[in-house]
């Protein structure tokens, strides 16, 4: 997943199809890798998740997590993610969403029922973290959200730009 900095994105506003798929934006950079994709890669072998984060001052910060993968569709794209890397800049924001179900507007299947802007993410009923919100503005409900702020010295849960990495 990576989204572009640039502009007030509404393009994570995406079905369960597209989700599964994968689909990207040359315009700002903005795509989703595809959740099937997402499962036939994490299962062949362990990889580590990087999420990096910019905030609003241009600030960088990450969290890095040592096991990730992402269950077939049958189980929902079940989330599996843990060993939390203690250099991590952010605190652990993808605890809560360990062991949900994707979830998106057309594919209710957290524990109720989400709106959070149409966008989509691994939710329970509530969230601590939500890489896919759009770019609202500092401070939106909807925008970019982590809510473990770690070494972030501004307040604020909202952020500008996400990316996530795989590394192998």
């Amino acid at each position: 997943r990576r989204s572009a900095p640039y502009g007030y994105s509404t393009y994570f506003k995406k079905t369960w199809t597209y989700y599964r798929s994968g689909f990207s934006y040359s315009g700002n950079g903005d795509m989703w890798i595809g959740n099937q994709k997402l499962h036939e890669v994490t299962t062949s072998r362990n990889w580590t998740l990087e999420i990096e984060l910019r905030d609003w001052d241009y600030a960088k910060y990450k969290a890095i997590y040592n096991q990730f993968s992402v269950g077939d569709e049958s189980s929902k794209f079940r989330l599996t993610i843990g060993g939390f890397d203690s250099s991590s800049t952010l605190g652990d924001a993808m605890a809560y969403h360990n062991g949900k179900k994707f979830t998106t507007y057309d594919h209710q299947n957290g524990d109720c029922t989400c709106d959070y802007s149409g966008a989509a993410w691994w939710f329970g009923c509530c969230y601590d973290s939500f890489l896919n919100g759009g770019k609202y503005g500092k401070g939106d409900p909807h925008s970019i959200r982590w809510l473990k702020k770690g070494n972030r010295v501004t307040s604020g849960s909202t952020w500008m730009e996400s990316t996530m990495k795989l590394i192998g």
